[in-house]
């Protein structure tokens, strides 16, 4: 999964899989050099390993350090979020690692205080990891190769994916091509030969098979035509001024369909809120503000409804999905199912598929049960890592934008 850090005290822990926990501790004399300057930071002492028959913790080895940069004594691009470490978590993506070789200072160098207070930060995580939902494994396999991309094509990051009422996919990525359209058993049918955006990021198929995309850094929602022809632009390509604004977003994640065509929009990473649309682009109201209670999101990255109307959010830091009626009415929360981004609802099952950042695919009934999981963790063909959104054809076949692999994985049942 993407890496994110709970930081508290002076120390700092990293969830880098669903059975790992990395302790990160500060210390003064851990330096490393950038640009001929010397800079202070975190030197991994270890990791916490939690599984079924209990908890261990494993040394780093000393010529072998993770290493995180510090600026003015702060991690970049620090989030404030909730956790169950009483709101005093910090969770931040860690993608500038670099490698460290000088040893671990002896333990001795720590405090007798900071020590206390780092272990009643192991029990609170290891009880908060331990409550997420497991399930059994789903009778999937992948469909190995599944995507026939043209000679020389690569998808690059693959965020989205979604299927139309032919069972014909569509692929969103931030590759020389964007958005690209298979059929069912992988054939290359078509891609576009121009897409008026920066960053790929959410897609949906529209009730009336017309295209919509979101893009992150234009800050816009676009509706197209299947052949690429740009119908409707909601977004001014700057961010909002406010998480009130009416037809302008901040870093909007995705987007979902009432059965009226009327939308509902993820606009997540920079404002906190839900806005729901008309099928002709008109406001008609949102629901949301940054934070951590009951109707307040940190990161809104999917919206999903079901067959009786409720609207399924994915309040992604926060690490719960909050579930609520069409005027924004708050009805209830999963808080157990683990860092849900993706939401896909099945008519024809009642279920919710979701993505889990922790490398899975999870089968959830209406109740917030998990009925079964695909995938795990890894790099080969059928392994996820970063899987985004998700879809599910008409057969049951379950589509997966495999963000770090760069590819669309398939399952099919055996």
């Amino acid at each position: 999964m993407h890496p994110e850090r709970a930081i508290r005290a002076g120390y700092a822990l990293t969830r880098t899989s669903s059975a790992r926990l990395s302790l990160v501790v500060p210390t003064r004399r851990t330096m490393y050099h950038e640009a001929g300057q010397a800079k202070s930071g975190f030197c991994l002492m270890g990791v916490w390993r939690t599984r079924s028959s209990g908890h261990q913790w494993v040394k780093a080895p000393r010529r072998s350090i993770r290493f995180a940069k510090l600026v003015r004594g702060r991690v970049p691009d620090a989030k404030r979020s909730s956790s169950p470490l009483r709101q005093i978590a910090v969770h931040i993506s860690v993608e500038d690692l670099h490698d460290w070789e000088e040893p671990l200072l002896p333990l001795s160098s720590v405090s007798i205080a900071r020590m206390r207070r780092f272990l009643i930060l192991i029990a609170a995580c290891a009880a908060l990891y331990a409550q997420t939902q497991a399930g059994p494994a789903l009778p999937y396999r992948a469909v190995e190769g599944w995507a026939q991309l043209p000679p020389g094509w690569n998808f690059g990051e693959v965020s989205a994916v979604d299927v139309d009422r032919n069972d014909n996919v569509w692929v969103f990525s931030d590759g020389p091509h964007p958005v690209i359209e298979f059929d069912r058993y992988g054939r290359f049918l078509q891609a576009w030969q121009e897409f008026l955006g920066k960053k790929p990021h959410g897609l949906r198929v529209g009730p009336d098979g017309n295209i919509w995309t979101v893009d992150t850094e234009t800050h816009r929602v676009m509706k197209w035509t299947p052949d690429g022809r740009l119908i409707m632009l909601l977004g001014t390509g700057a961010p909002a001024a406010d998480n009130n604004a009416k037809y302008a977003f901040n870093r909007p994640a995705s987007l979902n369909f009432g059965p009226e065509g009327d939308f509902f929009v993820a606009d997540g990473y920079g404002n906190s809120r839900v806005v729901h649309y008309s099928r002709d682009g008109e406001y008609l109201g949102q629901w949301g503000t940054k934070g951590t209670g009951d109707g307040e999101f940190n990161l809104v990255h999917d919206v999903a409804l079901d067959s009786r109307g409720r609207v399924y959010v994915a309040d992604r830091v926060n690490q719960r999905v909050q579930i609520f009626d069409q005027q924004g009415r708050f009805l209830g929360k999963w808080t157990d199912l683990g860092v849900i981004q993706g939401l896909y609802y099945v008519k024809s099952e009642a279920v919710l598929y979701m993505c889990d950042l922790n490398a899975r695919v999870l089968k959830v009934n209406l109740d917030g049960k998990v009925l079964g999981v695909i995938g795990s963790f890894g790099k080969s063909p059928g392994k996820l890592d970063i899987p985004h959104y998700l879809a599910v054809d008409s057969t049951g076949a379950v589509y997966v934008a495999d963000f770090r692999n760069w590819r669309v994985e398939k399952f099919v049942s055996k």
